[in-house]
């Protein structure tokens, strides 16, 4: 027999990871349906929104309406007589009361959720082996503990950190030191604080400040070469060049010479967890086939972002689903999906955005290059500007370059330079400037004329002359732009040198690392009430769990790998020392 179960959440539907949706557990049914949305919420979005992106609409879509479930909302527990349990609690819940003793569980008193029998086990269960999932398998053998990776593709050759930008941030480095750049901790947490618009936590930032060099001197031990410190964005150098891709291999060599075990194409689906809300396991998905795997001490989740999973993406902003993708292809949010079923505050959507800077005609960095950073504006196809190109990648910029017409289906728009800021951008190190494998791709012209009746644009030169006299004038740019990257940048020129250049550019959405499951210092996940979910056998790193560090805005390049591998290799020592549950 199949029951129904209604679940009125008081609440805005954007609070729920998935409003309205239909949940199966056992021979229960459970729909949510949203009833209100309050007053302060609806205020946070224009009732007409405009083509064009400022840092104050940015602060109002991105730290201010970073939507949280209250007692009046719910987000179903696990099994059938757990989540039936938690109905009239939720029913209740409509009037302020206590909550329940076992509130940290994440699920409502009953029977848990757990195989008949297991059919793996090890001590730590880590769910992902790319470059957080590997850090922690590293730090768990060293630790002397039996390890097992579950990862979903057949190899991590193509991880998000195989794939990133070849950068990784520390701080303290002897490269640091060599360049007799002074650097420290208060530095760093004053900095990331600020950039990451104070929607990080300060005891997640602490944990990173605390054990970042064990990393680094891993990272040295297993003969990763870096290549200098590159100043990217923030006040302080400490950004490092490296190899990504050789990162990632040396990594998982070093593991499993190590001993770690893998269990390849094999996908973490769902947490088991007993009726005292323990974390004991994962169901897994191998080979069309479910199996049971015992994490006897701890599970890890190093399950990546959410960048393959369009619902979740137009859950954060409308169409962002439909924007290409460049990760990992195991980022599909089953992780995330996973944690939600426990009651875990999925947190930061309002501040997801799309990277900028990608040719249309590349599927790997060698397309990539950011020429607003040395002068260049964006113009749609039509040749008109929509944002302040100052923002760089946040979500008020990505909701201006969707809100543009699209080119053969694709979310389209030029980036615009003269020869100065071209000349900028060959002297640039790293990856956003003119190298020889992005160089082909430029379009250039002798004159602006010339250049618009090449890249098809009608409006581009009336659109750069406008530019130019504002600035020679004085005027107020007319999209708000005064400096080439923000606070503390160059102020903006008028492009007024010939030749001039275009640069086909569409957003990819290469990782999401301002939207996650919310953790404390200790790398726990936690619930709605801020309490850790699973007994302390439940541990994030990696990108689903790096809105904690990093906040609103990703500006200190490298700190997606280096802060989610650092707390691979932290939750992975505290999951160490744990007794086993079933002791």
């Amino acid at each position: 027999m199949q029951y129904v179960v209604c679940l009125l959440a008081f609440g805005s539907p954007s609070s729920l990871p998935f409003a309205h949706a239909r949940i199966k557990s056992s021979n229960f049914t459970y729909i949510f349906a949203s009833c209100h949305t309050p007053k302060e919420e609806r205020s946070c979005r224009p009732k007409h929104a405009k083509p064009t992106a400022s840092c104050h609409e940015e602060r109002r879509f991105g730290r201010g309406c970073i939507m949280q479930l209250s007692r009046r909302q719910f987000i179903v527990g696990i099994g059938g007589a757990g989540a039936l349990g938690a109905l009239g609690g939720v029913l209740g819940g409509c009037a302020p009361q206590q909550a329940s003793e076992n509130q940290g569980t994440g699920i409502a008193e009953g029977n848990g959720y757990m195989p008949a029998q297991w059919d793996e086990e090890a001590d730590i269960v880590i769910v992902g082996g790319g470059g957080a999932g590997g850090a922690a398998a590293y730090a768990g053998r060293k630790a002397g503990v039996d390890v097992l990776v579950l990862e979903s593709q057949s190899s991590t050759t193509f991880s998000s950190t195989a794939l990133s930008g070849d950068s990784i941030c520390f701080v303290g480095t002897e490269e640091q030191a060599a360049a007799g750049i002074e650097d420290s901790a208060e530095a760093f947490m004053q900095e990331c604080l600020e950039l990451g618009e104070h929607a990080n936590k300060e005891e997640v930032i602490q944990t990173y400040l605390d054990h970042n060099l064990e990393y680094y001197e891993i990272l040295k031990e297993i003969g990763v070469q870096f290549e200098g410190v590159v100043m990217l964005d923030t006040y302080t150098p400490r950004t490092l060049n490296f190899s990504s891709a050789e990162h990632q291999q040396l990594l998982t060599e070093a593991t499993q010479e190590l001993g770690a075990r893998y269990l390849f194409e094999t996908s973490g689906k769902r947490l088991y967890v007993d009726a005292a809300g323990t974390v004991c396991g994962v169901e897994a998905s191998k080979d069309g086939k479910t199996i049971a795997v015992k994490a006897r001490k701890a599970v890890l989740m190093c399950t990546g972002g959410i960048t393959r999973n369009k619902e979740m993406l137009d859950e954060c902003i409308a169409g962002l689903g439909d924007v290409d993708a460049g990760s990992g292809v195991g980022n599909t949010g089953e992780g995330h999906i996973a944690c939600l079923q426990l009651g875990s505050k999925f947190h930061g959507r309002p501040s997801v955005y799309s990277p900028e800077g990608m040719h249309p005609g590349s599927v790997s960095m060698e397309g990539f290059a950011q020429m607003y950073d040395f002068g260049a504006i964006k113009v749609n196809i039509n040749g008109d500007r929509f944002m302040d190109e100052s923002l760089g990648w946040c979500a008020a910029a990505t909701r201006a370059t969707l809100e543009q017409p699209q080119k053969d289906g694709r979310y389209f728009n030029w980036q615009i330079v003269d020869q100065i800021g071209y000349d900028l951008a060959k002297e640039c190190t790293d990856t956003r400037g003119v190298r020889e494998e992005n160089e082909g791709y430029f379009v250039s012209a002798p004159s602006l004329e010339e250049l618009q009746n090449l890249i098809g644009a009608p409006n581009l030169v009336e659109t750069v002359n406008r530019y130019n006299s504002d600035i020679i004038a004085g005027n107020a740019d007319a999209q708000g732009r005064t400096t080439l990257t923000g606070e503390g940048s160059d102020a903006i020129r008028p492009l007024d040198s010939p030749p001039y250049y275009a640069y086909a550019n569409v957003p990819v959405i290469t990782f999401a690392p301002t939207v996650g499951i919310e953790i404390d210092g200790e790398g726990r996940a936690l619930d709605q009430y801020g309490n850790p979910i699973g007994n302390d056998r439940l541990y994030l790193a990696g990108e689903i769990m790096l809105r904690n560090l990093i906040g609103n805005k990703y500006k200190i390049f490298g700190l997606a790998v280096g802060g989610g591998c650092t707390f691979g290799v932290y939750c992975a020592n505290k999951a160490a020392q744990l007794e086993n549950w079933d002791a």
